[in-house]
Formats: structure tokens, C-alpha cells, sequence
């Protein structure tokens, strides 16, 4: 304990749990800042990790709302899987001392705690749980870390007929979905699960990531194609795939938790009915011989995708669904969609996959120029995180094979990644190769990069990409890969920086 500071209570200590209710209150010293850590323990169960998030919510909510608290942190600790930590000031000592042994009690066992007390103490966190969708919640993400494990796991480890019961009042629950802790008090419904979000069509899905105006995702239209059993969302920007299985989870889910008043007809996942799929006579038809088609005909639903493809949207009349999801399909397979497409029609390459008429003069740069234009682009791209874009030195200087290193935004259920670009100005006609680049594999080694992206200002060689999709499978980093076409694409649509470089 720190006198300056004040003193640090770690629940986590077996100490604690041999002390008396008098020496747990004596830890509280009047008018002395006091810092709580609240382990999140190594459990063997989901149903044991859920309510490990459920106790360090009840407690966390408690002292917000008796004391103010805005903020946590987190930090690892020995032998628990982390802590959240939270400093606690300005209070009377006979307002936390009570608190402390409550907490106590029901983080660990104590046997020197009255059992009715214990028992009271259980009872508040019991009527905590009722009540999560009836209270305001200081800190929503954590019940959201509750609810992700008990959907994922924990509470198909209890009963099942515990589950069907509550799948009938939470119909979300059996496509792996829960409502969102900040709007379970709220008209407006947004669902989650592992890889995709649902929100109902009155919420703004750009304020869901909450960016500043100037950081919004750009939102672009796309196609959906089914082609040998592959699904691919294609628009302007490229091609993502998806997995349709989420999909149909999805719109399932939708269609059990967003009815429409006007035309909605029951929902059998297992036979695909219901008004997104094509309808059967009976619930029996799917897996004959002869299914109807897949999808119902006139389905209305639009299709979007974020400008750089961290997700894809799929919007009904009742909600959109989001997907998370995604990736860039590998070069191989990219060109495998591209013959099967062509099978079908030779029209569909020129009309999805063409490329802007914008004709860049790339004479008008120099290398060190052309490095601030792909800075630039990592800049307004809005995977990344702007603030940790790092440009290392002035073109030709000793980098070690890192022109640009920048860090992935924190979104959804995914930590930042660290990417490192390579920035290769071509003077010539000629594509770039893998002659023209160095040890890729060598350079993520030495700084454990997540990502790597390749920038250049000609077409990238067919061999260059199979070497670089080697290397993201080998060595299971993202690859993020510029030519002339996607670099040329993007400036058409931000004419500053075309006035910029080469107006």
C-alpha cells in the first residue's frame, strides 16, 4: 500500500479471504485514495467466465453509481486471466467498508462471513441480472462480455429445456445472438454475436463505431454472388467474402426478432421459409429433389460495404445486418471467381471489375513524393488508426524494408494489428515482380508485423502474388496490397488529392 497514493485492495488475493469482517473494514482508512482490482479469474466453463463478468459488472455498476466512478482500467495478474482496476475518492469510510466485504463475498469465499449475510449479498447480484434491462449501465461492454458467454457456451452447458425456455422470450439466443447492453432499455434494438451485428432500421450504423464526423466509415453498394458453392460481395472497390452461413443465421434471427407487421410469415431456419427465402408448400419441401429456388423472388434487401472492407451490410426493410467476417479473397482464388464468372456471362468482368478512367501522370513524382502520397492514403483509409501511421524517414534512407508502419483501428472483437508497407515507384511500363522487392518474409520476421501491404504505381505481377499469398498463409499475417488500379480508384474519388500530387 502506498501512503501518497492511498491503498490498493486486490480482490484477487487469497490473503483476503482468511481475514475477519472487523480486519476486512479496517483496510479502509478515512479520507485515503483507494484502488479496487477485480479479477477476471482462469475459469474451466463458459457458465464460470460469464458470471465472473456478471459479479465485476455488479460491483463496478455499485461504485459508479454510489461514487461517481467514470473509468476503469485493465492490467494482467498473476494467476487471473486480468483485472479491472478502479480508484475510488472522496467517500466515508463507513460507505465502502460494507461494500468491501460484499464484494469480497462474492468474488471469493470468506468463512467468517455470516451466512444470511452471504446470502443477502448473492441476492443482490441475483436482482442485478433481472434487472439489466430495466437500469442504466455505466459500463454496457462488460455485460456485453457476459451475455457473449453465456450465448457462446454457457447456457447450453446447463439444461436444455433451461435454454428452449429461454429462447422463447429471447428468440435471439438461438442464432447465437443477445441484445446490446446499451440498448436494453432502449426502443431501438441492436443484437451482436461472435461476427456480426444487427440493428434494427431506426439506428444509425455509422454512429456504432463512434467516430468523429471526419473519421465515418464510407459506405459503398455492392452485388452479392453465389458462384461454386463461394459467396462474393463485389462493388467498385474489389471483392470480400463472406460467409453465407452467417448470413442466413442472420436474416433468420431478423426475421424472429423484427417481424414485419405487414407481410411477415413464421420463419423455419431448417427449411428456409419465410419472406428473405423462397417459400415452400409445406415445411418438409427443403431437401427434396426439386427445391425452390434459393432466394424468394422479389426479395427486397440491399447490399452495402465499407470502403475498405473491414465489414459488409446486408439491409431489409426491418434491419440491417452486419457482418464482420470478411476478407479479400487470395489472388488465386480471385482469379478461379473471375473464370466462373466469365462462364457465365463475358460481360460481367467489364461491367464490375472495371477500372476508373482517371489517367495519372506518375512522371510528376519522385519516389520521396510518391511515399507521401501513399501516406496519405493509409491516412484517409479508415482500417487504420491516422494517429499511429509512421512514415520511417525520406525516401532510399535505411528503413529495413519499411517505408510506412501503421496500426488497424480497434473494432468489434479484433485487437490492432501493426502493418508494414513497402512503397515502390516504377519509371517504366514494366509490372512489379518479385525482383523488385526485397525479403517480405525477412521484414515481418524481424518486426513481428501482423500485416504487410505492398504500394505501387504500376500492376502488380501474378508471380509477386502468389509469393505474397504464400507468405500470408505460411506465416498467417494480412496482406493489404496497392497497384495502380486500387491506388488510381481511390484518388478519383477525393479530388484534393488529386489537386495535390498531380494537379
Amino acid at each position: 500500500m502506498d501512503s501518497e497514493v492511498g491503498y490498493c485492495i486486490d480482490f484477487g488475493d487469497q490473503y483476503l479471504a482468511q481475514l475477519t469482517p472487523d480486519e476486512l473494514a479496517s483496510l479502509v482508512v478515512e479520507n485515503k485514495e483507494i484502488e479496487f482490482r477485480i479479477p477476471i479469474p482462469l475459469c474451466r466453463t463458459m457458465t464460470d467466465v460469464a458470471y465472473s463478468y456478471l459479479a465485476a459488472s455488479y460491483i463496478l455498476e455499485t461504485l459508479a453509481n454510489n461514487f461517481g466512478i467514470s473509468k476503469y482500467t485493465t492490467s494482467a495478474g498473476g494467476g487471473v486471466s486480468f483485472n479491472y482496476n478502479v480508484k475510488v475518492k472522496n467517500f466515508r469510510a463507513d460507505q465502502i467498508r460494507p461494500l468491501v466485504i460484499e464484494f469480497l463475498c462474492i468474488l471469493s469465499d470468506n468463512e467468517y462471513i455470516d451466512e444470511e449475510e452471504k446470502f443477502s449479498f448473492y441476492e443482490n447480484q441475483n436482482e442485478f441480472e433481472c434487472n439489466l434491462n430495466k437500469v442504466y449501465l455505466n459500463f454496457p461492454e462488460i455485460v456485453d462480455l457476459y451475455y457473449a458467454n453465456q450465448i457462446n457456451g454457457g447456457l447450453r452447458e446447463a439444461e436444455t429445456e433451461y435454454f428452449s425456455e429461454l429462447s422463447i422470450a429471447n428468440p435471439e439466443f438461438k442464432y447465437g445472438y443477445w441484445l446490446g447492453a446499451s440498448f436494453l432499455n432502449k426502443k431501438d434494438k441492436v443484437l451482436y454475436s461472435q461476427n456480426c451485428w444487427i440493428a434494427s432500421k431506426n439506428v444509425d450504423i455509422k454512429q456504432l463505431f463512434g467516430d468523429d464526423l471526419e473519421d465515418v466509415y464510407s459506405i459503398i453498394p455492392a452485388n452479392l454472388l453465389l458462384i461454386n458453392s463461394r459467396a462474393m460481395v463485389v462493388s467498385e472497390n474489389g471483392v470480400m467474402q463472406i460467409s453465407m452461413g452467417e448470413v442466413i443465421q442472420g436474416i433468420a434471427c431478423i426475421h424472429d426478432t423484427f417481424p414485419n407487421e405487414n407481410q411477415y410469415s413464421y420463419h423455419h431456419l431448417d427449411s428456409f421459409n419465410g419472406e428473405f427465402f423462397s417459400q415452400s408448400a409445406t415445411d418438409d419441401h427443403f431437401g427434396t429433389s426439386e427445391p425452390t429456388s434459393f432466394w424468394q423472388d422479389g426479395t427486397a434487401f440491399k447490399l452495402y460495404v465499407s470502403e475498405f472492407g473491414e465489414f459488409v451490410i446486408f439491409q431489409t426493410e426491418e434491419a440491417s445486418l452486419i457482418l464482420f467476417n470478411v476478407a479479400k479473397p487470395t489472388y488465386q482464388k480471385a482469379r478461379a471467381f473471375i473464370k466462373a464468372m466469365l462462364t457465365i456471362s463475358s460481360t460481367f468482368e467489364d461491367e464490375i471489375f472495371s477500372i476508373t478512367n482517371l489517367d495519372l501522370d506518375w512522371k510528376l513524382l519522385d519516389a520521396e513524393r510518391f511515399e507521401q502520397l501513399c501516406y496519405d492514403i493509409i491516412y484517409h483509409n479508415s482500417k487504420f488508426d491516422r494517429k499511429t501511421i509512421r512514415k520511417m524517414g525520406k525516401s532510399c534512407s535505411r528503413d529495413g524494408g519499411r517505408d510506412i508502419i501503421v496500426y488497424t483501428k480497434e473494432i468489434h472483437n479484433k485487437t490492432p494489428q501493426m502493418f508494414i508497407f513497402q512503397c515502390k515507384l516504377i519509371n517504366s511500363s514494366r509490372s512489379l515482380g518479385t525482383t523488385n522487392v526485397g525479403s517480405v518474409s525477412d521484414v515481418i520476421d524481424q518486426y513481428g508485423a501482423d500485416g504487410y501491404g505492398i504500394m505501387s504505381n504500376s500492376i502488380i505481377d501474378a508471380s509477386l502474388y502468389d509469393k505474397l499469398d504464400g507468405i500470408s498463409e505460411n506465416r498467417k499475417v494480412s496482406m493489404d496490397n496497392w497497384s495502380k488500379l486500387e491506388i488510381e480508384r481511390f484518388i478519383a474519388r477525393r479530388p484534393n488529392l488529386y489537386e495535390r500530387y498531380f494537379g
